[in-house]
């Protein structure tokens, strides 16, 4: 599903999930075109049934409670950030649950029968005309709130920072929102005018902006590998454009990024 969004209605104070501000006040519109209605296939020679992935990335759950076709799940939806919900199958000829999806394994077949402790994966997630929440008692122990969500979360780019780092707001589930500044991981780029330790490093820190500014401003991305970065304000995370294009590689390729493992930086002004 493709979002867009433009700078009017509706207003996001960004908080992170157990504590700690991961973004600012900022006022939106949001809009989100008809979802892609899910296809299915058949593979050849079984008689499993694979859910074609053309209405954007599923969401990883983990399996609470399981009766009938009536599911509990939880799913770590964004870093420090869990929901439970209750969901049935889109096959399910009654629909008791808040919502609704296909599924899946990790290879993306159709399952049934899902037991409490097995991990999901749900796609085309929808919104019911069913009143049930989900209410439970077994809930695991959460993860650190420093744990990576492995994505991929599809977000649309509000705005570019800098050659490694940008705006989006990131659908993490069915209607719920984040605003944040997503730090590019595994590169580093030279700093803009200010910070810059000589001209040579600003002329090539605008020219990141702008290879970065190209490449996904105004568009969807998915990001992958989501975690609290070491400086407030913002998370790290892999990014790539729809159709696969690394944001790191597309400036490293062009001599606007350096990979980047943590230890000390290299000039730009050599």
């Amino acid at each position: 599903m493709e979002l867009s969004a433009k700078k009017l209605s509706v207003i996001f104070t960004i908080a992170a999930s157990l504590g700690g501000v991961i973004g600012g006040t900022a006022v939106y519109e949001l809009t989100a075109p008809t979802p892609v209605t899910q296809t299915q296939r058949r593979d050849t020679g079984s008689t499993r049934v694979k859910v074609a992935n053309d209405s954007g990335p599923a969401v990883e759950a983990e399996v609470l409670k399981a009766e009938g076709n009536d599911i509990t799940v939880r799913a770590h939806t964004w870093v420090g950030q869990f929901t439970i919900a209750s969901v049935n199958p889109k096959s399910a000829a009654a629909k008791t649950s808040h919502y609704a999806a296909d599924i899946t394994d990790a290879a993306g077949n159709l399952v049934t029968g899902v037991q409490k402790g097995q991990v999901v994966y749900l796609h085309g997630l929808e919104e019911t005309s069913g009143a049930g929440f989900a209410v439970t008692t077994e809930i695991p122990n959460l993860r650190p709130r420093s744990d990576v969500v492995a994505g991929p979360i599809r977000a649309h780019v509000v705005k570019v920072v800098d050659g490694d780092t940008f705006q989006v707001i990131a659908e993490i589930w069915k209607g719920t929102f984040v605003l944040t500044d997503i730090r590019v991981n595994g590169i580093d780029t030279p700093e803009k005018k200010g910070r810059a330790k000589c001209a040579h490093e600003a002329q090539l820190a605008e020219q990141a902006s702008a290879a970065t500014r190209a490449l996904i401003d105004g568009k969807d991305v998915l990001l992958y590998n989501v975690q609290y970065e070491k400086y407030g304000g913002r998370v790290l995370g892999d990014a790539k454009t729809t159709d696969g294009t690394s944001v790191a590689d597309n400036l490293v390729n062009k001599s606007l990024a350096k990979p980047y493992d943590g230890g000390t930086k290299s000039s730009w002004c050599k």
